[in-house]
């Protein structure tokens, strides 16, 4: 994930700050809670106004760490997750890149049944499967809308 954030960075012209990439321990596993506290702390010395956290359970466990410093979200921090697991039941509801989990799975399940069908005659496929964005009030969305991510 990282990886890809730094090429997007990169390929989009943006000033990436290494210094402001964060990689947290699971929610709840040792650790946690110093790791997360010092997120919201470091964006704040930073004047950061944003996050973008893989996936919804780290998310919320940052929204929970930058709320008990008072900070306020989307006023003083917006926040957009990956995945879209439990995203709209949040306080208050993520904004959240949602992949397309299931098709992907579909896809691959057609793929790799037509490669059996034809095992020396199939030409080797590629596929994209783009995320949708579902924007909620974690960025300061007025409610729920969904538009494909595509580059």
């Amino acid at each position: 994930m990282l990886e890809g954030w730094r090429e997007t960075v990169v390929s989009l012209g943006l000033s990436g700050r290494e210094d402001l990439e964060f990689d947290v321990p699971a929610y709840g596993s040792p650790g946690w809670a110093d790791a997360y506290d010092a997120v919201p702390r470091r964006c704040h010395d930073a004047g950061v106004t944003a996050l973008f956290v893989h996936s919804d359970r780290e998310a919320i466990g940052l929204t929970e760490r930058a709320r008990d410093r008072g900070l306020a979200v989307p006023d003083d921090l917006a926040v957009v997750s990956y995945d879209d697991e439990v995203a709209a039941a949040s306080a208050p509801p993520f904004t959240a890149v949602r992949p397309p989990k299931h098709r992907l799975g579909s896809v691959a399940a057609e793929m790799a049944l037509a490669r059996m069908a034809d095992p020396t005659e199939r030409p080797v496929h590629r596929v994209q499967l783009w995320p949708t964005l579902v924007v909620r009030a974690s960025c300061g969305g007025a409610g729920t809308t969904s538009a494909p991510v595509g580059w």
